[in-house]
């Protein structure tokens, strides 16, 4: 089936599972310095990504692996 022939939903997201950022946010200090990643759902926490990072990462406009950015956790 190539793709003139798929239906509306087989393509379109639902806008909630959809992450993205207002491009009209005030652009002051990030409120988080770091992002929380989990695998499956939030009690799965497997790491973090410093937010510098990412956005270094970003401006390579190369093809982001988020697994290679991940730092360790410090579980208490």
């Amino acid at each position: 089936m190539d793709f003139a022939e798929r239906k509306i939903l087989q393509i379109m997201m639902p806008l909630s599972d959809i992450f993205a950022v207002d491009l009209d946010l005030p652009k002051e200090k990030p409120k988080y310095s770091r992002v929380s990643v989990y695998r499956g759902n939030i009690n799965n926490i497997v790491g973090i990504i410093y937010t510098k990072n990412l956005a270094v990462a970003c401006r390579n406009f190369g093809i982001i692996v988020l697994e290679d950015l991940i730092s360790g956790l410090l579980c208490v």
